[in-house]
């Protein structure tokens, strides 16, 4: 099963350093609201208009309301003081965000900047319209040079089935960056965005990333740059230690050497995308490394576009399979995020969300738990119904229930994803099928074969017209189908589609793949179901011969094969073989399994049933007990498992007189 992360981040705007309130000069402070369009004025930038009606306050209860002409008066009595609310139905405020930007004494006019939600959403639509058509462009392109290749000779067929899903596979999470940075790009473009940024946004929505480099590059070295930043500080730090009268030139030179620091953090970002999105982790890391360094000298290590960038560098790790760096980053934008942010802003909730998929990659279920449902409490109630973010959290809560053995959670969390994708997703989108996919494998867990195979039967119809037919995700699929026929007892059918799964998988996947492994662990249990012990045996011995060169030798699923094997000769009649291999299973799920573990307890049933063969009911008795608390805590006091293995304590017992 697979867990979807969401990468879409919101832009987070400087918010400038704390100081001391003092009493102001200037009593009134003039300010204009102006609304953001998608007109363009000469400049080709969003053209803005005076916009009334907006409803202005402050941190210091100051409060006003734009007039007819877009100005307002506010009524200061402290300095500095910020704009914590410029509110008008159906717009959203982009200049300053609320509550953080500082306002000092003076006489600058304040400008407030909105634009319509819906003015907003058909920006991102275009773009993300344009991203994903020129995504799809460049994936063919890449398929049909592939393809040439193979025909050529120049590849063989296992190399062209591995090549063709990475390529999908990069071309796919590609997409999901670049919708990320249609929402940024929307942002920055309404809030006048120059020209040549423009061009760069423009060149990494079409995939262009030589042209959008060459163009950052055309703003000058890092040298260059970082001194021109250096000067405009070191002009800035002058006028602020002159007299009061300079204090207006000092500010002005402030927002010059801010601005040059602010445009070379967002040209680091633009860079790590671009690497992001090319599956070039190492040097993502590094232009986030440059960001993050700029920042923390310039702006401190609380300012909330800081943590923007501590975030991304969680993202980056948790891609490459790095956990705990994930973490540290994450928690280290959280601790700026939920001292700076309102507690609803959506940036909290992503944040939320990849600490959940951190906990529940190691297994801390309750921990993922937690934060999915602290990420839900926001986006449940500031984002639309409909959004893919909300979808995606849903699926995850799905995931970790299932893995916890909580079916019916499971599927009412999956239902809620799916209620959202079937209406907003291509109905061939691979997610769509991924999702299908883990339905299925709910109720194939719950014993409800028919309703497994409905939900199997709907990812593979996609992804048999998405996938090239030697996909090893199309022969997962197949195997999972073997599977529920196995468990209907239609042996013939299963063996089919096993074997359709192992025509691939021994074509295209390493001969020590552990995917080829479960399958051959899969042929043997088919084989053990029809009483077929020798055959069961070879195909199982098989599989081990694998799992034992490749997986960690404390591998669950390492210990489920030695769980397989015993339970072959206990069929057998052999119970000291079987106890030999329940052992060697027990040995490892006891050192890595929660001790309460649906699997943990079947292991310490199974070896329970040999000691009770061989008429020593002490240990049987000991085993049953140890198997007892799992059951009940995973399906509960009236499962049939449960309930067998009750009697068999008491029978243990009475075997005992007890």
């Amino acid at each position: 099963m697979k867990k979807i992360t969401i990468i879409t981040m919101s832009l987070l705007l400087f918010a400038g350093g704390l100081s001391f309130a003092q009493s102001t000069k200037y009593k009134t402070r003039a300010g204009i609201v102006e609304e953001s369009t998608m007109q363009t004025d000469k400049n080709g930038k969003s053209k803005k208009i005076p916009l009334k009606g907006v409803i202005i306050e402050t941190n210091e209860q100051a409060r006003a309301t734009s007039s007819d002409s877009g100005t307002f008066k506010l009524n200061i009595s402290k300095a500095p003081f910020k704009i914590t609310k410029a509110e008008k139905k159906d717009y959203i405020m982009l200049i300053p965000e609320a509550g953080k930007t500082t306002y000092n004494d003076g006489k600058d006019i304040i400008n407030i900047l909105l634009v319509k939600k819906n003015t907003m959403n058909s920006r991102v639509g275009s773009q993300t319209k344009t991203a994903t058509e020129n995504n799809e462009k460049k994936k063919k392109e890449s398929l049909s040079e592939l393809e040439k290749r193979k025909d050529r000779g120049e590849i063989t067929t296992s190399e062209y089935v591995r090549m063709h899903d990475s390529i999908t596979k990069v071309y796919s999470d590609r997409l999901k960056t670049l919708i990320g940075h249609c929402e940024e790009s929307a942002k920055r473009w309404f809030m006048g965005q120059e020209i040549i940024d423009q061009e760069i946004d423009e060149a990494i929505i079409k995939g262009e990333f030589d042209k959008a480099v060459s163009l950052i590059e055309s703003k000058g070295t890092t040298k260059q740059r970082t001194e021109e930043i250096e000067n405009s500080k070191a002009a800035y730090e002058n006028h602020k230690k002159l007299s009061q009268q300079h204090d207006e030139i000092a500010e002005k030179h402030k927002e010059v050497y801010e601005s040059q620091v602010k445009s070379l953090v967002q040209d680091y970002r633009n860079r790590a995308n671009i690497k992001l999105m090319e599956v070039n982790y190492s040097e993502a890391l590094a232009y986030l490394d440059s960001a993050r360094v700029l920042q923390e000298e310039h702006f401190g290590l609380q300012d909330p576009d800081l943590a923007y960038t501590y975030h991304s560098m969680g993202f980056v790790y948790l891609e490459s399979d790095k956990n705990e760096e994930a973490m540290n980053w994450y928690d280290k934008a959280l601790e700026i995020q939920e001292k700076v942010l309102d507690p609803l802003h959506p940036d909290l909730a992503l944040s939320y969300n990849n600490k959940g998929l951190v906990y529940s990659d190691q297994g801390k279920y309750e921990e993922a738990l937690k934060w999915y449902d602290k990420a839900l409490a926001i986006y449940e109630k500031v984002s639309d119904p409909l959004s893919p973010n909300l979808a995606t959290l849903y699926n995850n809560k799905g995931l970790v229930y299932s893995d916890q053995g909580k079916y019916e959670e499971a599927l009412k969390w999956y239902d809620k994803a799916l209620e959202i994708q079937e209406k907003v997703l291509d109905p061939l989108s691979p997610d769509l099928a991924i999702s299908y996919g883990n339905k299925g494998g709910v109720y194939f867990y719950q014993g409800k074969y028919e309703e497994a195979m409905k939900w199997t039967d709907k990812a593979l119809e996609i992804f048999e017209k998405v996938l090239d037919p030697l996909s090893p995700y199309l022969a997962t699929l197949y195997n999972n189908k073997g599977n529920v026929y196995d468990n209907q007892g239609k042996y013939e059918e299963a063996m089919k589609w096993i074997d359709k799964a192992l025509e691939i998988q021994e074509k295209v996947l390493d001969p020590l793949s552990p995917a080829l492994a479960l399958s051959y662990n899969n042929k043997g249990l088919v084989y053990w179901d029809q009483g077929k012990y020798e055959e069961a045996l070879k195909w199982i011995d098989k599989a081990l011969e694998i799992f034992e060169k490749v997986l960690d030798p404390l591998s669950p699923d390492l210990a489920l094969s030695y769980n397989n094997k015993g339970l072959v000769y206990w069929n057998q009649g052999k119970n000291e073989e079987a106890l030999k291999w329940y052992d060697k299973a027990l040995e490892i799920q006891e050192k890595v399994l929660d001790p309460l573990s649906p699997a943990l307890a079947t292991s310490y049933n199974n070896i329970g049933l040999v000691y009770n063969k061989k008429g020593s009911y002490n240990k049987a008795l000991e085993y049953f007990n140890k198997a007892l608390p799992g059951l009940i805590k995973h399906y509960g006091e009236e499962n049939e498992n449960t309930k067998k293995v009750k009697q068999r304590i008491e029978q243990c017992k009475q075997a005992l007189g007890e």
